[in-house]
C-alpha cells in the first residue's frame, strides 16, 4: 500500500502551522493515494520519523516524502534525506523515497506573476521586478532561484528587469541589490517576497524598504503579497509524484 507524507517547515507560530495544515486538507482529496498526512522538520509535530512510521503502521509498503518547500535549500538536500535514511535503516523492508521541492516549475512563476499582477499599477516607462527569498547553504539553491526570475521575465507582457536577493546567507542582500538598481533610476520596483507565510520575513523585507524610500525618492517601491500557499499547488505537487 502506498503512503505519502508531505513536509512543511514548521514554526513556533501555531497560526503558521495551521496554515499548512489547512493547505493540506485542499491537496488531499485530489491525490488517489489512500494514506496521506504531514510531517514538519522542526518547532511542530509530529515529525518525519513520527509521520512515516505512523503510515507503516497503517501497512504502507511504500512511503513517498514531498517537500513542501519553495526551494532546494539544505533542508531538501540534506536534513529530509538524512532523516529518511535513519527510517529506512529501521524499516529495511519499506520503499521510502523522496520529490523534490516546489521549485522552479511553471506553475510557481504563474504564482509568481499573479502576485505582481495583484499589485502592479500603470505601467511606468521604466519598472523592475526583485523576487527574494531566504537564502541556503546549498550552492544550487541559488541557480534554481535565478531559473525562477528568467521564467518570470519571459512571462510578463511588458519589458523589465527581474532580478534576484536574499534575507541571509547567499549574496546578493536585499541592500545590495536595491544599492544596484538605484543606478538605474527605475521609476517603480515591485519586490515579491517568496515565501510560504506572512510572517517576520516578509515584514524585515518591508522595514528594508522603509529604510530606502527616502534614498530613492523618484522610484516607487512596492512590496506583493509573498508567494503562498496557492490552490495550483496541487497541479505541481501531482507532477511530483508522477
Amino acid at each position: 500500500m502506498d503512503a505519502i507524507v508531505y513536509v512543511g517547515h514548521g514554526s513556533r507560530a501555531e497560526a503558521r502551522n495551521k496554515e499548512f495544515i489547512q493547505f493540506m486538507d485542499m491537496v488531499y482529496p485530489q491525490i488517489p493515494v489512500d494514506v496521506q498526512t504531514y510531517a514538519f522538520l522542526e518547532l511542530a509535530e509530529p515529525s518525519i520519523t513520527d509521520a512515516v512510521t505512523d503510515c507503516i503502521r497503517k501497512g504502507a509498503t511504500r512511503v513517498t516524502v514531498v517537500p513542501i518547500l519553495l526551494l532546494s535549500g539544505i533542508h531538501v538536500v540534506e536534513d529530509i534525506p538524512n532523516e529518511i535514511a535513519e527510517i529506512c535503516s529501521q524499516y529495511p523492508n519499506i520503499d521510502i523515497d523522496q520529490v523534490g521541492p516546489l521549485g522552479a516549475d511553471e506553475v510557481v512563476v504563474n504564482v509568481l506573476k499573479a502576485r505582481l499582477d495583484e499589485a502592479i499599477g500603470e505601467l511606468p516607462n521604466k519598472k523592475a521586478v526583485l523576487l527574494i527569498s531566504h537564502g541556503s547553504r546549498n550552492k544550487d539553491a541559488p541557480h534554481e532561484f535565478e531559473q525562477l526570475a528568467s521564467q518570470l521575465k519571459e512571462m510578463l507582457p511588458f519589458d523589465a528587469d527581474v532580478s534576484t536577493a536574499y534575507l541571509k546567507t547567499t549574496q546578493p542582500s536585499i541592500e545590495q541589490q536595491l544599492e544596484k538598481m538605484a543606478m538605474n533610476q527605475y521609476d517603480e520596483i515591485y519586490v515579491i517576497p517568496h515565501f510560504l507565510f506572512a510572517g517576520g520575513f516578509v515584514k524585515t523585507i518591508e522595514n528594508v524598504l522603509d529604510n530606502y524610500h527616502d534614498r530613492m525618492p523618484k522610484t516607487k517601491l512596492i512590496c506583493c503579497e509573498p508567494t503562498g500557499f496557492d490552490q495550483s499547488y496541487t497541479e505541481l505537487i501531482e507532477k511530483r509524484l508522477e
